[in-house]
C-alpha cells in the first residue's frame, strides 16, 4: 500500500480514513456519544451515518521530550462527536497502548499478568483551537468545541496533546 493512498475501512457504523496507517479503533471510543442520542427520539438524524472531522494530532510542546507519546503526523478522519475521553482511545489506539474496554468483564489475576505500564492505556488531555493564545481544553464534543473556535474544516484540524494529569486522591 503506498503511504498516498487512503484506506477506509467500515467498523459498525463508523468509517475511519486513515492516511498509510493501518489501525482499528476499538470500541472505548463509542463511549462518546453524540449529544442527540441521548434522548430517547429515534428520528432519522440519530441514525445516520457520524459525521467526522479530519484531525491532525500534535504532542505539547512541554512534552516534547516524551517521543514515545508521538504520533503520525497525518492526518486522520475521526467521529465529530467524540470527547475527551473517545480522542484518549484513539491516541492510545495510536501509540500502541491498551485502550480499556468497559463492556468486558476480565478476572483480576489476567489484568494482574497483562498489566505493563508500557502498554497500560493512558488519559489525554486536548487543546482545540488556532493560536496558541486561543487554545481551550476539550471539555465538549470535537465538532462543538472546532465550531466555537471558528475554524476551517476545509484543512486538518490541529489537535494538541498531552497527557492528563491523574485527579487527587483523598
Amino acid at each position: 500500500l503506498d503511504c498516498g493512498q487512503i484506506e477506509q475501512r467500515c467498523y459498525g457504523d463508523i468509517q475511519l480514513s486513515f492516511l498509510g496507517i493501518h489501525s482499528i479503533i476499538l470500541s472505548a471510543i463509542m463511549s462518546d456519544t453524540p449529544d442527540e442520542s441521548n434522548n430517547n427520539n429515534n428520528d432519522a438524524a440519530t441514525t445516520t451515518t457520524t459525521q467526522q472531522i479530519r484531525v491532525s494530532f500534535r504532542l505539547a510542546p512541554e512534552c516534547q521530550e516524551a517521543t514515545h507519546l508521538t504520533v503520525p503526523p497525518e492526518a486522520i478522519a475521526i467521529p465529530s462527536h467524540l470527547q475527551r475521553k473517545g480522542l484518549s482511545a484513539v491516541m492510545n489506539h495510536l501509540l500502541g497502548r491498551q485502550v480499556e474496554d468497559d463492556d468486558e468483564d476480565n478476572d483480576m489475576e489476567q489484568d494482574k499478568e497483562n498489566n505493563n505500564e508500557d502498554t497500560m492505556a493512558l488519559e489525554f488531555d486536548f487543546l482545540v483551537g488556532g493560536a496558541a493564545s486561543s487554545q481551550r481544553l476539550l471539555r465538549t464534543s470535537l465538532e462543538k468545541e472546532v465550531r466555537r473556535a471558528g475554524l476551517s474544516l476545509e484543512e486538518a484540524v490541529v489537535v494538541t496533546y498531552f497527557p492528563a494529569t491523574p485527579a487527587p486522591t483523598a
